[in-house]
Formats: C-alpha cells, structure tokens, sequence
C-alpha cells in the first residue's frame, strides 16, 4: 500500500534526477545547483541517482559529437554533483538514520560488498541476475526489441561514419561504451551492493534507455527516412497494452486476495473468539490458478505484480481491527511450527488455508506451508 501513496515522491524524485543533469549557467553555479538539486532527489527515492547517470552518458554522447572538450567537462563537472550528493546524503541522511533506528532493512541494503577474493564473482553474478530483469522486458516486448535494435544499428552508422571528425574508431568505443554504460545505469551501482534489491521497482533507470533508444531513432531513421517516425508508436503501444494487462491482473489479484480474506474472517469469527486471544500465522496468500497461467505467459507482468503476499494478508488483518482485537503472530519458524501443528485440533479447512485450535492458541496454516500439510495429515487419520 506504500508505494501506491508514494508514486507522488517517486515522480518529483525521478524529475529532480533529470533537471540536475543538466547543465546550469556558470561553472560553480552549475555544481551547486546541481548538487543540490540531486540530494533532494536522493532523499525522496534512492533510485532516482541511477536516472541522473544514465541521463548524464545520454548527454554525453549527444555531446561528444559536437564538442569533444565541453563534452568532458560536463561529465566532470556531473561527476562533481553526484559525489557531493552521495557524500551529503551518506554522512547527514543515512548513519544519522541507521544509528538511530537500527533499521535492519537500511543495513542490509545499504552496505557495499568488501573488497575481498569473491568481490569480482559477487560483482559479476549480480550483475548478471540486474541485466537479466531488464533483457527479460525485451524478449516478452518483442517489437520494442526490434525497434531499440534498428535504433542502435542505424544511430552507430550515423555517430561513427558522419560526425565532424574523423576519428572512426574513437567514435566507434565512445559509442559502444555510452551504450553499455545507458544498459548499466538502468539498474546501476546495485550490483555493487552486497545485498541488492532485485525488484523491478529499482529499474528505474531503464526509462533513459527507453528514452536512448527513441532519441537515436529521431536522428538516424527519423531524419533519414521523416515518414518512417511514426513506427515509434509500436513500441509506445506496447506499453500501453502492457499497462491495460497490468491494470486487469492487480484487479484480479486484488479481487482473488479480499475473496480469501474474506472467507478467513468469517471462518474467525464463528469461533467466537475472547479478546486478546493468540492467532498463529504460517505462510501467505497464494495466487490463483487463473492468475499463475498469466504469470507463465508473460514473467514481466508477474514481476510487476507480485509483490509481498504477506503484507497484503497483515493489511487484510487490520482491515477487519484484529490487530486491536486479537494477539498476531506472523513471524514463527516452520520449525517452530511444525512442534504446534502437531496435535492440533482442525477446525476449518479449505483449498487455501486451514484453521486449527491447540492449547487456546488458534492457528493459520496457508497451503504453502509444512504446518498446512501437518494439519491436513491430521485430518484424514
């Protein structure tokens, strides 16, 4: 639910990423601007830094092809805000925060990977686990993976046999290494990280590759061929009916989960439970059949849509005020389970869940979980 009400946030903070890319009038003025503006950034949504980088490479090479020495100076001076920025964000945002809260999550994802003998094999097997979610997105796109490889073709004829200079082979490795840097930056310094996040909402950075791919098509295709513009609403209707298909399975999600929830309340409440009672939570919600055949068709709409199950069974909790009602336990080992499943007392049973009773403590199995099929063993001997 989080997220939904932060999309706000996340929108400002992507937005503030790209203006900070920008150059600004004056040299210091620049920096500081710049700075400034992506430490805002940074403390709406983390993420937003892998958009200004891929921005700056995307700036960079637009660059490069009319000015060799202004080019340089801006990657420089864009080099200059991002550490400022870090630097700024990391002594007066993040050990401020982490040394107050002991957040464990903060911890855990915040830590880069030591520098030891499994560094460069760590580095290379999260890069490689970041670069597959986004290669994913152009082998279920095909026709977006078609127009983003007639875009590279076409744009690298023109960058590299008529620009201003003669320098080929220069050109040649300033492209290739601004598009492999573009492809990098859609999930970024991540894979330094000794615990990344491999969820699709940190691909935020594949928006400039979206926006690189569109931006060589104009200026190769586009002016080659003017007519030939408009095959780039292919690839833009492909999000669209991404985004309707979306839409149509968090619906379903959404209807299948209060379904479930609903019949768990109701199988609760008939047990007229006291206040304060004790309701043992093994496992979460399961997708239905109908949804785990989308999923298998298309893994881009099973990234985007699902999310922490679990959460989802806690919110549904305190949607019905059990949490004011009721003592709840979601955190129990299946070890510690398994000792207080045994001998309990089934009271309901269903192809999602099941219910049971042991020494006045109620407990929740979901078809998950090594409890679920203790139980369900119990009630056919």
């Amino acid at each position: 639910y989080s997220y939904s009400l932060a999309s706000l946030t996340m929108a400002c903070s992507y937005s503030i990423a790209l203006i900070a890319s920008l150059k600004h009038k004056g040299n210091l003025k620049n920096i500081i601007i710049g700075a400034l503006l992506m430490l805002t950034s940074l403390c709406l949504y983390q993420i937003s830094l892998n958009i200004f980088l891929g921005a700056t490479t995307l700036l960079f090479l637009v660059k490069f092809q009319k000015n060799i020495k202004s080019s340089l100076k801006f990657l420089f001076e864009n080099a200059i805000k991002a550490f400022i920025a870090l630097a700024s964000y990391k002594l007066f945002f993040i050990n401020p925060l982490v040394n107050h809260t002991k957040s464990g999550y903060l911890m855990l994802h915040s830590r880069l990977h030591n520098f030891d003998d499994s560094f460069f094999s760590e580095l290379l097997r999260h890069f490689m686990m970041l670069s597959n979610n986004v290669l994913e997105v152009y082998y279920e796109l095909r026709i977006l993976s078609l127009f983003t490889l007639i875009s590279i073709i076409a744009f690298a004829i023109k960058y590299i046999f008529f620009s201003n200079n003669n320098r080929r082979i220069f050109n040649a490795l300033i492209f290739g290494c601004t598009c492999f840097l573009i492809f990098f930056f859609s999930f970024g310094f991540q894979a330094l990280l000794s615990n990344p996040i491999y969820s699709v909402r940190t691909l935020a950075g594949f928006s400039i590759t979206l926006l690189a791919s569109f931006y060589m098509y104009l200026n190769s295709m586009g002016k080659w061929f003017p007519s030939s513009r408009i095959i780039m609403i292919l690839p833009i209707a492909c999000f669209f009916l991404l985004s309707y298909k979306y839409a149509n399975l968090r619906r379903m999600e959404s209807g299948f989960n209060y379904h479930v929830t609903s019949l768990l309340v109701s199988d609760l409440n008939r047990l007229n439970l006291k206040k304060g009672a004790s309701i043992y939570n093994f496992g979460n919600f399961q997708h239905s059949h109908l949804l785990q055949v989308h999923y298998k068709r298309n893994k881009i709409l099973k990234a985007l849509t699902v999310g922490n199950l679990q959460i989802w069974f806690i919110n549904s909790y305190l949607h019905y005020h059990f949490d004011t009602t009721y003592y709840l336990d979601f955190n129990l080992a299946e070890k510690s389970g398994a000792k207080l499943c045994n001998k309990a007392e089934v009271l309901s049973h269903s192809i999602h869940y099941i219910v049971a009773r042991k020494d006045e403590k109620i407990i929740v199995a979901h078809n998950n979980t090594e409890c679920y099929k203790i139980l369900e063993k119990i009630e056919t001997n």
